[in-house]
């Protein structure tokens, strides 16, 4: 599995991490993964939910937002990049 760091959070990992895996993550899997390999994804590892999650960071796979619960596959690339916001 490849993870694209996007914005600020490049910095955290120098921008790409590929994980070896075997079998599918969950979108809350991958989080404690990136969480014991930065402080920068620490505090994520205790979102409640999708939507408090969803106020930090988006996580972004074969172009739809993923949720917590969100299998992610082995060639999966998942894109992680701070919420669009706007008004």
């Amino acid at each position: 599995m490849k993870v694209r760091l996007l914005g600020p959070f490049d910095k955290a990992l120098q921008g790409e991490l590929r994980l070896p895996t075997e079998g599918a993550l969950t979108l809350r899997e991958l989080v404690r993964e990136l969480s014991a390999r930065s402080e920068t994804f620490r505090s994520l590892e205790k979102a409640a939910g999708d939507a408090e999650l969803g106020a930090h960071v988006n996580f972004v796979c074969r172009g739809r937002l993923l949720r917590l619960d969100d299998r992610i596959e082995q060639d999966d690339t998942v894109y992680v990049m701070l919420p669009v916001t706007g008004g």
